[in-house]
């Protein structure tokens, strides 16, 4: 009965370890590919446990095929209960003429032990042995296997490469210039520039999954290099931007108002006796203007531009004086019925009089209402120096 639940223990173990396994492509499919690897060592047990089951005493078997031992002779082939103890002070026994150690031993224990010797000694053992380890070796090398498929699967090999395009860089080892320098040019003539310009470009390395088709950036960096430059170039100096005469452009003079740097005007309008026209005269400046243009191939590279003063123009303009001046009032005369034109209602007098009075501006011609002995008399008035 224990021989079968060793059996049946060692089966398991068997089911467990050999799941379907299939390599296909580089890759392992399978139910649990890692927990199969985890049984290797309930294999190994089971197909020990398994042999060693298969040879072991079964109780009440009838025909046992087996050694006889000086157990045997002395209980005359028959089985002594475990608990029985007896005592074997031969210094040693023999298995088929093998000499093993003896020891005090219950009876069942040394049944055991010689069960035990026989196996180990017999043909099926050994063979059993050398199966076991083939299969070992075996297992060991599906382990590998199935640890480099882990490998690969994840592994990323070397993807594509991204570069960019070469650009200029702006205060590289040597700043290129031309020569000689746009300043007081007013003649075509040639420029050359000599020196070393650097450039960039940046790099992006990535990896590729075989599996996937992922990629991913494994590094990025700048490129640099140093490009020895020397040019030269016809620069064409035009009168205008299409080209044309060489030198300046013709003075162009800016006669909108507000462009005139003219003077104040004069005599000053507060000088001049309030209500007087007069005539006011000004200075004007002028200013004019030209250009110079530098080309290359028809295209404009460079443009100066100067100013000047042209001329100077006189402006005239008619002004009304501000100052404000006083006089006094004189006695014009008097009417009955209507004031002469040009006159204005000055006020209503009560017998008084504006006979002397301060007056302004000189000129000014004005009537008033008033009574003399009961009688209506109205009077003309001018405002005179």
């Amino acid at each position: 009965m224990f021989s079968c639940r060793v059996i049946f223990i060692a089966r398991l173990a068997l089911a467990k370890l050999f799941r379907r396994v299939d390599v296909r492509d580089g890759y392992v499919k399978g139910a649990q590919r890692a927990f199969s690897v985890k049984a290797i060592p309930l294999f190994v047990a089971g197909l020990t446990v398994t042999a060693v089951a298969s040879f072991m005493p079964v109780a009440n078997a009838g025909n046992e095929d087996r050694a006889t031992t000086n157990y045997d002779r002395e209980n005359d082939g028959g089985r002594s209960p475990s608990w029985q103890r007896a005592e074997n002070n031969a210094a040693r026994s023999s298995v088929n003429g093998v000499a093993i150690e003896s020891s005090n031993l219950p009876v069942g224990a040394q049944a055991l032990q010689g069960s035990y010797d026989r196996i180990r000694q017999s043909s099926g053992w050994v063979a059993l042995e050398d199966q076991v380890d083939d299969q070992t070796g075996r297992i060991d090398d599906l382990e590998d296997l199935l640890g480099e498929l882990d490998l690969k699967a994840d592994d990323f090999q070397n993807g594509s490469v991204v570069v960019s395009d070469w650009e200029a860089l702006s205060g590289g080892a040597s700043i290129v210039t031309w020569k000689p320098a746009i300043s007081n040019q007013v003649s075509d003539f040639v420029q050359t520039k000599e020196g070393t310009q650097s450039y960039t470009r940046t790099v992006q390395v990535y990896e590729r999954n075989p599996s996937t088709g992922e990629q991913e950036l494994v590094d990025s960096f700048v490129e640099r290099r140093d490009v020895d430059v020397s040019e030269t170039r016809i620069v064409d100096v035009a009168n205008n931007p299409g080209g044309g005469q060489d030198g300046w452009s013709d003075w162009v003079e800016d006669t909108a108002s507000g462009s005139l740097n003219c003077g104040s005007w004069t005599p000053w309008a507060g000088t001049v006796d309030q209500g007087t026209s007069f005539t006011q005269a000004r200075s004007c400046d002028v200013p004019a203007s030209r250009s110079i243009y530098y080309l290359v191939d028809g295209v404009v590279i460079d443009q100066k531009s100067e100013t000047t003063v042209a001329r100077t123009i006189e402006e005239s303009q008619v002004a009304v004086g501000t100052k404000k001046v006083y006089g006094k009032w004189v006695y014009a005369g008097g009417f009955w019925v209507e004031p002469p034109a040009g006159y204005t209602y000055y006020q209503t007098y009560g017998g008084g009089w504006l006979e002397g009075g301060s007056c302004s501006p000189i000129g000014r011609k004005v009537w008033t209402y008033g009574l003399s002995g009961g009688i209506d008399f109205d009077k003309l008035w001018h405002c005179e120096k």
